[in-house]
C-alpha cells in the first residue's frame, strides 16, 4: 500500500465577475457602434465626444477582459491567477506585496512582472490574504484600509469568494 500526500490549494474567485463581464462589455461595444454610425451618418454626436467614448470602452474592454482576474489559486509554490481571455502562473515568491487600487480593485505586486489584478466583493477576501500571509515567507500580506472598509459594508451573500481544498 501506499501512502499518498495531499497539499491544499486556497484562492478566491469572483464569479459575479465571470458571469457578468461579458454582458457588459457587448453591451457597451453594441453603444459604442451606434454611436460612431450616428456620427458617420451625420447625425449627433459631435466628433469631440464620439473619439473620447470610443477609446473609453476599448480601455474599459482590455481591462475587464485581459487585465482584471476573476479567479486566483495558490497550489504550494506557484501562483495561477486567471482574467477572462488571460492566464498567468508565477512563483509565490515573486509576489513582493499588495494593495487597493481604488474601491472593490486590489492588485497583488509581482517582482520584475505586471501586478495581478484583482475585483474581489466580499468579505472572504481578507482571508484569502491572512492564507496567503501564512503561505509566503518574504512578505506580509495585510489588508488595506480600503479593504477593511470594504469588507464592513459588503452585505452578506450566500457566494464566499475564498476557496480550499485538498488535492
Amino acid at each position: 500500500m501506499s501512502e499518498s500526500t495531499t497539499r491544499t490549494v486556497f484562492g478566491y474567485q469572483t464569479p459575479i465577475l465571470r458571469r457578468s463581464v461579458p454582458w457588459l462589455v457587448t453591451a457597451a461595444v453594441v453603444l459604442a457602434i451606434v454611436v460612431t454610425a450616428g456620427w458617420v451618418r451625420g447625425d449627433r454626436p459631435a466628433l469631440w465626444f464620439v473619439v473620447p467614448f470610443d477609446l473609453a470602452v476599448a480601455w474599459m474592454a482590455y481591462q475587464f477582459l485581459w487585465n482584471i482576474g476573476h479567479t486566483i489559486e495558490v497550489d504550494g509554490d506557484s501562483v495561477m491567477w486567471w482574467s477572462l481571455l488571460h492566464r498567468r502562473r508565477v512563483s509565490l515568491a515573486a509576489i513582493e506585496g499588495h494593495d487597493s487600487l481604488w474601491l472593490g480593485f486590489d492588485r497583488l505586486k509581482v517582482q520584475g512582472q505586471r501586478s495581478l489584478h484583482l475585483a474581489p466583493n466580499d468579505r472572504s477576501w481578507l482571508e484569502f490574504l491572512a492564507r496567503l500571509d501564512a503561505a509566503h515567507d518574504g512578505h506580509t500580506f495585510e489588508p488595506t484600509r480600503t479593504n477593511r472598509m470594504l469588507a464592513s459594508r459588503m452585505f452578506r451573500s450566500a457566494h464566499k469568494g475564498y476557496t480550499e481544498r485538498d488535492v
